[in-house]
């Protein structure tokens, strides 16, 4: 296990696997927690691993990290909510920080509102939002207007009790195909190209028939 490899602590989960080939000086560790704080680090501060690891982010009691990109200083940033709230803005607008920094507010959450996931956008891409239920959508990630980081952004998709609250997002384009995960083990393979793109401020469509004590857990993406 990646675990017994690294050296966790009790308790402690591996949220993210980074491929990196070096690590050049112009490159990033984008982060961003559960609280909607945000993170950019060099990328060369990682280049001498301990066998335990190193600490990379100073974290409060009831804080994780959700997600970690590699940037290349002025790459465009998408963060999504677990209540469909998405914010877009540019890396650069996060000042580098040491290793043991807390961070910035990267969007501003309702009281019970969670990051669930972030891309790095791209255009020509749409971004894929899906729910706990198994509804979502493709949208043009030219929908999401730029604007500056920690604001409470705008709808990515509508959710209510009956779609559920969103559980992962993905940049994805025509040629990608996606596996969603569910609950109970089920696994469900289709093309992206097989999800129509719609506009943003919308409730999405059922994309994954769902026994009905069952609910989606993740989607990943594979690239052809």
């Amino acid at each position: 296990a990646i675990v017994n490899l690294i050296g966790c602590s009790s308790g402690e989960k591996v949220k993210a696997i980074v491929p990196v080939k070096s690590f050049e000086e112009d490159r990033f560790l984008f982060l961003v927690t559960t609280k909607g704080i945000v993170k950019r680090m060099k990328l060369s501060d990682f280049s001498h691993p301990r066998k335990n690891g190193i600490i990379y982010s100073r974290l409060d009691d009831d804080e994780t990290i959700e997600d970690v990109k590699v940037t290349g200083g002025n790459d465009s940033i998408i963060i999504v909510t677990r209540k469909g709230q998405a914010i877009h803005f540019v890396e650069s607008e996060v000042r580098v920080m040491g290793r043991t920094a807390h961070g910035i507010r990267g969007i501003r959450l309702d009281k019970d509102d969670l990051v669930v996931g972030m891309v790095v956008a791209k255009r020509g891409d749409t971004l894929l939002v899906i729910t706990e239920k198994g509804f979502g959508k493709r949208t043009d990630i030219d929908a999401y207007r730029k604007t500056h980081r920690g604001g409470k952004g705008v709808i990515a998709i509508k959710t209510n009790e009956n779609r559920g609250n969103v559980v992962a997002i993905k940049d994805v384009h025509d040629n990608h195909e996606l596996i969603f995960v569910t609950r109970i083990g089920q696994v469900v393979r289709m093309k992206a190209s097989e999800i129509k793109t719609i506009g943003r401020n919308t409730q999405g469509v059922r994309i994954v028939r769902l026994k009905e004590d069952d609910s989606i857990i993740d989607v990943e993406k594979i690239t052809p």
